[in-house]
């Protein structure tokens, strides 16, 4: 009987596991996807910013 609740816990315990792990890989997808569409944006506001502190402009915020 109690092989039967200690395997029953483990299941429970690897169920939770996996679905945190889905959850995570989730999230980090999620993130991914968002650097990849805002790091064009930012790179290029960082390049223009670049570019008006080298001809003398003082970059605007």
């Amino acid at each position: 009987m109690h092989l039967f609740h200690l395997s029953c816990s483990l299941l429970l315990l690897f169920d939770l596991h996996d679905q945190v792990q889905s959850m995570e890989n989730a999230v980090c997808e999620r993130v991914r996807e968002l650097l990849v569409s805002k790091v064009p944006c930012i790179w290029k506001s960082l390049r223009t910013c670049a570019e008006k502190s080298e001809n003398g402009h003082v970059a605007e915020n």
